[in-house]
């Protein structure tokens, strides 16, 4: 499978005693500038122990604001692709939408071994 090659980028903690909303993980998605990656688990780690990669994933795929809120910035922490609401062959009509949305903010992908 591709893995994104772009540089990662650091999330902005949600904050001591946050709920565990999934607007906080949406709010901290916004903060991944174009043309980089982050992972779950740097998401997890930066909203606090309240969260784990698995839980974030789960809130990113019930994203109501696809695009305005960039979950397509969030790939695994081995920075192969993850999935896409729901969607994870790399096949899927919704991994190609991603991928996509990847390439046109200039994020490259290695060749697969």
């Amino acid at each position: 499978s591709a893995r994104a090659a772009g540089r990662s980028a650091e999330t902005a903690p949600g904050g001591e005693g946050s709920e565990k909303e999934p607007s906080s993980v949406w709010r901290a998605v916004c903060l991944v500038p174009p043309g980089r990656v982050t992972s779950y688990g740097e998401i997890a780690r930066a909203l606090g122990s309240r969260w784990g990669p698995r839980e974030v994933g789960q809130a990113l795929k019930r994203n109501p604001y696809p695009v305005a809120v960039p979950c397509h910035r969030v790939v695994r922490a081995d920075r192969s692709l993850g999935g896409y609401f729901g969607g994870v062959a790399a096949s899927d009509p919704r991994m190609c939408a991603k991928v996509q949305l990847l390439e046109g903010e200039g994020v490259r992908f290695e060749a697969s071994a």
